[in-house]
């Protein structure tokens, strides 16, 4: 169950950094950028990435939790950054995410 609840941390903090993003794209600024939609709820996702994180790591190592969530969340935002946000991925970036998965799964393994 712990994987379960890593797996949702992940979808979570790779959600709520793109609302940010998005909010950050915005012409909002000053405190209407932090009352915007998108924020508020960037923010909030953040919050329900945190309990899942913690449920996840009841029997999760912390090493191999935080590689996951970390390296897994990047590579989502990656992704969606280059189809719907129009940001370039180039080779190197791309050797990059494919390192950071070998590395993943590395520390899985372990």
């Amino acid at each position: 169950m712990s994987w379960f609840f890593l797996f949702i941390a992940v979808v979570l903090n790779s959600a709520g950094n793109i609302l940010i993003k998005e909010s950050a794209q915005t012409e909002a600024q000053g405190i209407a950028l932090y009352l915007s939609i998108p924020f508020v709820c960037g923010v909030f996702l953040f919050g329900i990435n945190l309990l899942a994180y913690t449920k996840a790591q009841t029997t999760i190592p912390l090493t191999v939790a935080y590689c996951i969530l970390v390296g897994a969340s990047m590579l989502i935002i990656s992704v969606y950054g280059y189809f719907f946000l129009k940001e370039t991925i180039n080779y190197i970036k791309i050797i990059g995410m494919l390192l950071i998965l070998i590395g993943i799964y590395f520390v899985v393994r372990a």
